[in-house]
């Protein structure tokens, strides 16, 4: 014992320089230390839910669930693939290695979504992780539920998703605002017109084009 307090004392110098990058280091992995309510001790794993109303489970997995998951199959780190495809809708969830982060799983979910083949109203959503659940909170007031559903959606979420370390906030409740379009049977035989008609129709009229301002002497339209 003797001996090593010699030893100790003879090299106080380097033990003191040893000793102060120890705590550096330790405070450095305790900055970016990732904490969760209920620390999730299994592999990251990613859940993609696609929707495709309408559609056999046939139909589900070869139009879906296989470009998919040949999109998926050549992401960083991944371990396995599970699929399911059932009528209208595809489940696929991805486990990833342990040298990886959830964020970063995600992020390479993400990345090879936009690579997939997919039917152009086929629109691909990641399940939210539960495991990192922080806190859940309900909006009240003398409002409707389509009401308090619109400001969840608009309003509230939008200004929480801005916070340092909030990386989603996902909605319960179904009553999402939308337009419901009642089709009459008899019209659309006496004008020969086709439900796959009204769809495009409705289709055509939703969508999106890019514009800028045109300057006309001193006014812009």
């Amino acid at each position: 014992m003797k001996k090593v307090l010699l030893f100790v004392w003879k090299n106080s110098i380097a033990f003191f320089v040893i000793t102060i990058i120890i705590i550096l280091a330790n405070l450095l992995f305790l900055k970016n230390l990732n904490i969760e309510a209920f620390p999730d001790p299994s592999p990251p794993i990613v859940e993609i839910v696609t929707l495709y109303p309408g559609r056999t489970a046939e139909e589900v997995e070869k139009q879906v669930t296989i470009p998919l998951e040949v999109a998926l199959a050549n992401s960083r780190e991944i371990d396995k693939i599970y699929s399911i495809s059932l009528y209208g809708l595809s489940d696929i969830r991805c486990k990833f290695s342990y040298n990886i982060s959830y964020k970063e799983a995600k992020q390479e979910v993400l990345n090879r979504l936009s690579q997939a083949e997919l039917p152009p109203s086929v629109s691909p959503s990641i399940i939210p992780n539960q495991i990192g659940e922080i806190m859940r909170y309900t909006i009240e007031g003398p409002l409707s539920l389509l009401d308090k559903r619109t400001i969840q959606d608009w309003i509230v979420s939008r200004y929480i998703k801005t916070a340092y370390g909030v990386e989603d906030v996902p909605s319960y409740g179904e009553y999402i605002k939308a337009y419901i379009v009642e089709l009459k049977m008899d019209e659309l035989k006496k004008y020969k017109i086709s439900i796959s008609d009204v769809v495009d129709a409705i289709s055509r009229s939703n969508t999106n084009a890019g514009g800028r301002p045109i300057e006309i002497g001193n006014q812009y339209l």
